[in-house]
């Protein structure tokens, strides 16, 4: 029974942690989008890295949304 109810609360975790990284991959798209349209305003006078950074942290919290949809995948069945 035991047993049962860890996979269950993992699988809860699993699932909440997905929702996380989705969230911060939409919380980063928007501040790169921002940071675009910072740069163009200033003709690219100012630094790249207010478009950069934020559109790296995205892709990476991208790929660990994926990732963890694949591990709840694996551990469902």
């Amino acid at each position: 029974m035991v047993h049962i109810a860890t996979a269950c609360c993992d699988m809860e975790v699993g699932m909440n942690m997905k929702k996380i990284w989705r969230l911060c991959t939409f919380v980063f798209t928007i501040l790169t989008l921002i940071g675009g349209g910072y740069v163009l305003i200033h003709q690219g006078e100012v630094n790249v890295g207010y478009a950069l950074i934020p559109s790296l942290l995205s892709v990476i919290f991208s790929q660990l949304s994926i990732a963890q949809g694949k591990r709840n995948q694996r551990n469902s069945e």
